[in-house]
């Protein structure tokens, strides 16, 4: 009896070693954003290359983007949300209409070796909506 709970520790060792081994090397995928409609939440971790485009901001810049329209394609069939609430890694928040959303787009700005997404107006003639370090986007 006292053998065959070394042999059962020594599999179970050997089975977490392996386990171990094969998964060292995996890292799991960065979520880019979140996007959270009436307590469901779907992590994006990626943008498709052919979405990828081209603006010109306000202040005459232009700015690799996605349109937020491409990635939220899964919910706009449902009509129970009318604002869009972007909030960043510190908290703050801005809320836009859905009747925008044809001119919403995020960047994503690398600066000193890292990337964020930064929401971009270009229709905002202000230039006074503005959120970067988006980490979250709750359809309201």
């Amino acid at each position: 009896m006292k053998n065959i709970i070394i042999i059962l520790l020594a599999l179970v060792l050997v089975m977490l070693g392996l386990s171990w081994l094969i998964n060292r090397d995996k890292v799991p995928a960065e979520v880019l954003l979140t996007v959270t409609l009436s307590g469901k939440s779907i992590e994006i971790s990626s943008f498709p290359e052919d979405e990828i485009e081209t603006v010109i901001t306000g202040q005459g810049k232009s700015a690799q983007v996605i349109a937020v329209k491409h990635f939220l394609s899964s919910c706009l069939n449902d009509n129970s949300w009318t604002k869009l609430n972007f909030i960043s890694s510190d908290n703050a928040q801005l809320t836009v209409d859905r009747v925008e959303l044809d001119s919403l787009y995020l960047g994503m700005i690398s600066k000193d070796e890292q990337s964020y997404l930064r929401l971009i107006i270009p229709s905002d003639d202000f230039h006074q909506r503005w959120l970067k370090y988006i980490t979250q986007i709750d359809l309201q």
